[in-house]
């Protein structure tokens, strides 16, 4: 009697770069509303974001895409694993992350301004640091928080872009930024449609706005 083989073929889904990028990001503003909040930040949320970053770091596209060094990755994924294994007191714990959250902008600079920027959405421009004065950096991540919500309500019709204006210039330069925190509110073509400059109530100022002007 012969044998007869079968063979089965699984076809696995491909995760892109860009894929891999924004599930990292989404994971990233999940972490930081709920310890903004005060809430618990998911470990395995923190551990999604690590094994991400080391196989970016280990791909060839993802070296290309970012053109850095790979020690930065290795720095961000260090100080990921600190937060991981802290124990940080719920109302303090998005400090840290803010700075983690800053760090992660200024590695995926590049895709932001290849691929984000280019998307045929509306945009929220927010331009931030990672070096100032007590003040300032409690209105920029009081203020990262409300614009991570608030893209996130409308994900359809907005994306958030980050540029930590202490290490990058990009976003600072073409928009003439002379302040910070200062958000710039994008058409589809990337035109400036208006901008609010260290504005403490920028949730319910952006919502108002963004009513009028839609």
């Amino acid at each position: 009697m012969k044998k007869i083989i079968v063979t089965f073929l699984i076809f696995l889904p491909v995760i892109t770069f860009s894929q891999t990028v924004d599930a990292l990001i989404n994971s990233l503003n999940t972490l930081y509303i709920n310890s903004f909040e005060g809430k618990i930040c998911p470990s395995e949320e923190v551990t999604f974001i690590i094994k991400g970053l080391q196989h970016i770091s280990l791909s060839k596209e993802g070296a290309d895409s970012l053109i850095i060094n790979k020690k930065d990755i290795a720095e961000l994924i260090r100080k990921l694993e600190l937060f991981k294994n802290s124990e940080l007191q719920r109302d303090s714990a998005y400090k840290p992350l803010y700075s983690i959250y800053l760090k992660f902008t200024d590695i995926f600079n590049n895709y932001n301004i290849n691929n984000l920027y280019n998307l045929p959405k509306k945009k929220i421009v927010y331009l931030t640091t990672s070096v100032s004065c007590v003040c300032t950096l409690n209105l920029c991540q009081k203020q990262l928080a409300n614009l991570i919500k608030f893209t996130d309500s409308n994900k359809d019709e907005y994306i958030l872009i980050v540029e930590d204006t202490w290490n990058s210039s990009f976003f600072k330069n073409k928009y003439a930024i002379g302040f910070v925190p200062t958000v710039i509110m994008l058409d589809e073509k990337n035109n400036e449609k208006g901008r609010f400059i260290r504005e403490e109530n920028i949730d319910g100022k952006l919502s108002t706005w963004v009513k009028n002007k839609d």
